[in-house]
């Protein structure tokens, strides 16, 4: 059975910290002010790997998920990684240049980025958007991107290209599909897809 012990400190201005030790390694501190994991000058929650290593950062303010100039959540892998990143603010997915957007860092180089629609927040949360480019992007360990696809509040959708691209290694393309609100469209290019689309538009007028 292991044995966990705890202390707690109190700053200068009131806040109350709790470092939690286990074994005698430290594995977690909390940060609090008034019963809320409250933080201004850094993250309130800090997690630690068995051997020391940062695990988890969270950052909050006034008991809320809250950063403005950087990820509020990030998690590390044991080789030191970053594992993922999320961006929150006033506990909702927010992030001010695009969507609020998660990104996740493999082992093996490579990684990808879901934007969520910023203003979000659980349980009502995790829906895939973005105005001005993909909201799930993949990427090579060369940095060069591996799959993107675009969405529009949680539909697959775009109108000027394709909403589904694959891409090989070298960056060329290697699969290219067109949907129209989550709807597949069967097309060669952007010509005759915005044709196809043209009609189901003058289809559904007409009706």
């Amino acid at each position: 059975m292991s044995k966990t012990n705890k202390i707690i400190y109190y700053s200068p201005n009131n806040l109350k910290k709790e470092i939690y030790f286990k074994f005698g390694n430290k594995i977690d501190e909390f940060w609090y002010n008034k019963c809320r994991l409250h933080r201004e000058d850094g993250p309130a929650h800090i997690s630690y790997f068995d051997n020391g290593d940062l695990e988890y950062e969270g950052y909050y303010i006034n008991g809320q998920l809250h950063r403005e100039d950087g990820p509020a959540k990030i998690q590390y892998s044991e080789n030191k990684n970053i594992k993922i990143e999320e961006w929150w603010q006033h506990n909702k997915y927010y992030r001010k240049d695009g969507g609020a957007v998660t990104t996740y860092y493999n082992d093996d180089g490579t990684k990808y980025e879901e934007y969520w629609k910023s203003g979000t927040s659980p349980p009502h949360s995790r829906c895939y958007h973005r105005e001005n480019g993909p909201a799930y992007i993949k990427y090579y360990s060369n940095g060069l991107r591996m799959e993107e696809q675009w969405y529009s509040h949680e539909l697959l959708h775009r109108e000027d290209d394709a909403a589904h691209i694959e891409y090989l290694e070298d960056g060329s393309i290697k699969i290219k599909k067109f949907y129209y609100f989550n709807q597949e469209i069967k097309a060669s290019s952007q010509e005759e897809f915005t044709k196809i689309v043209n009609k189901k538009q003058l289809k559904l007028v007409f009706k």
